[in-house]
């Protein structure tokens, strides 16, 4: 067999990924905000990843043979008995857990996928000039909404917001992409040291760049993830320590010319005291959820309703929002599934200290490169907010991985691809119709004509079922101003009881508020109303010249 040049090689693994982190990482749809499938973002990295995955799935290599590695059990352990807890879940909250499993499945399976491809040395500097691309492309459109030019509306990106977020939507998002971008950027000076002139002065420029962008951004866990990094790659490649000492001078650069432009204009300030004390509370509250279900914890999807309704939202300093999770991935999984979920993440972690022990100086590296994401997942819930961060996350583990052939594909396994390429065009079948109803659902919720939504099967809105349903009720609540139709108004509060059993919302308790008042049932209106205090106390509604107190 004619092997593949090492050039050629490296193409082969930059085309697709330019792909992906220059093309779909820069494509915005309108939205109304949210995480997960409520971004259109998260959407199309989904469906990209069903098209990487047919692709890897019609490589003859793949099914030649049957590759291992050291931390492929511990891999297969950890996320078997996560997925195992979520499908334990109780009803309140299963479909949530149901999606929580599907995407733990996926990402186990395309990292199963991605073993099995042999890489080499120039696909994973393929992957990083990947990284670093997509990085310095998010940089050039945190500029353009740094300056508010008007090309920035290409992102919906508001006048009144002062931090750029490209097209993540989230500041802190953005600071730990940057991260990582910066860490990539290191890794191809420490290893392309011999390379041309021009190329090496184009990585310190995107450095200098990237400091701008990371300062403008603000965020704590930026500069947290960016110094480890830095420190990381001191320890690992000490012997070149003059390169990285010149990588940070350009990266400091950038960062004390942003702060001049900053002064310059006068840009705010941001404090982060608050946030920080209320991350805070968060964490020992949740503490005490754990303790309280230690084993099997509450369920998994549960922590948005435990958590309010169980503390409330003065203690908290929520005031009118919730608390969806505890800004710690360790802590949720603690809350939502005890020591049962404790168990798969501990095998999770074997998997990544196996990682690191069996591999060499450059697989270390690439695993470093992830650690801003890892550590991101430590204070908030990037893996929710950004669909690129999980599938990044995957594909540098990969790069961490050192695989081993062990034995020819066996038949029986090579006629797994027929149902491997039918599960996959399904799920991106049914990720294509999602988008769409997205795209639907917000052109509703915009013009408030959320009575024009038709009825559709649970195919087309399994993946968006509670944002369907929501905005479906709220549509027969303005058919009812011309209808008069009373039995709407119980369907409606039936629909928002179990709801907001699951998701508290304020303006549904003002809703169910209106409808018992409207029904005559004063008992119901008063009950919901003590409740509505407790959970969303800064609400003015009806917090006006009344205490808060537990209902």
């Amino acid at each position: 067999m004619r092997r593949i040049s090492l050039r050629a090689g490296y193409y082969s693994a930059l085309v697709p990924a330019l792909f992906f982190g220059g093309i779909v990482m820069t494509v915005y749809l309108p939205n109304m905000g949210g995480s997960g499938l409520s971004l259109p973002l998260n959407i199309l990295s989904w469906i990209a990843l069903c098209c990487f995955a047919l692709l890897i799935i019609q490589a003859p290599k793949v099914w030649q043979r049957y590759r291992r590695s050291a931390s492929l059990f511990w891999l297969y352990a950890g996320c078997v008995v996560l997925v195992i807890r979520a499908l334990l879940t109780p009803l309140p909250w299963f479909n949530d857990a149901l999606i929580v499993a599907i995407g733990i499945v996926a990402g186990l399976s395309f990292y199963r996928l991605l073993l099995q491809l042999p890489w080499r040395r120039q696909h994973l500097f393929a992957i990083l000039s990947t990284l670093w691309i997509a990085s310095v492309l998010q940089c050039v459109i945190a500029v353009i909404q740094l300056f508010h030019l008007k090309a920035a509306a290409w992102w919906e990106f508001s006048p009144a917001q002062l931090r750029p977020y490209g097209i993540f939507q989230q500041v802190n998002v953005l600071a730990s992409f940057i991260a990582c971008g910066i860490a990539a950027t290191l890794l191809l000076l420490l290893y392309r040291s011999k390379t041309t002139r021009w190329k090496r002065v184009l990585l310190h420029i995107s450095l200098t760049l990237q400091g701008f962008v990371l300062y403008a951004c603000q965020s704590q866990i930026g500069y947290l993830s960016t110094a480890l990094v830095i420190l990381a790659c001191l320890g690992l490649f000490w012997p070149q320590r003059f390169i990285i000492f010149a990588a940070i001078i350009s990266l400091v650069a950038g960062g004390i010319l942003s702060f001049a432009v900053h002064v310059w204009l006068q840009f705010p300030t941001v404090v982060h005291t608050d946030s920080t004390h209320t991350r805070l509370l968060i964490w020992q509250h949740s503490g005490q959820l754990f303790s309280m279900h230690p084993l099997f914890g509450w369920g998994v999807g549960s922590f948005e309703s435990v958590f309010l309704h169980q503390f409330g939202g003065q203690i908290t300093n929520v005031g009118i929002r919730t608390v969806s999770h505890p800004h710690n991935e360790i802590l949720l999984w603690l809350v939502e599934g005890g020591i049962f979920a404790a168990v798969g993440m501990l095998m999770l972690l074997i998997a990544i200290i196996t990682l690191w022990l069996n591999g060499g100086r450059l697989q270390r590296a690439m695993l470093l490169t992830a650690s801003p994401i890892a550590l991101h997942m430590m204070t908030e819930f990037p893996l929710y907010q950004s669909a690129p961060h999980w599938i990044l996350l995957i594909v540098l583990l990969r790069c961490a991985d050192r695989p081993y052939s062990t034995s020819t594909m066996p038949m029986s396994m090579r006629w797994i691809r027929g149902g491997m390429i039918f599960f996959t065009v399904f799920a991106a079948g049914v990720l294509i119709q999602t988008l769409y109803l997205q795209n639907q659902l917000t052109t509703v919720e915009r013009n408030g004509t959320q009575y024009e939504l038709p009825s559709r099967a649970v195919w087309q809105t399994v993946l968006q079922q509670d944002r369907y349903e929501y905005d479906r009720q709220m549509g027969e609540l303005l058919r009812f101003n011309h209808v008069q139709d009373i039995n709407a108004l119980r369907n409606v509060e039936q629909w928002a009881a179990d709801y907001t059993l699951r998701h508290p919302d304020n303006n549904l308790y003002a809703v169910r508020i209106q409808i018992a008042t409207y029904l005559n049932d004063p008992i119901q209106a008063e009950q919901l109303t003590n409740e509505a205090r407790w959970l969303f106390p800064a609400d003015p509604r009806w917090t006006v010249n009344r205490n808060t107190e537990q209902p």
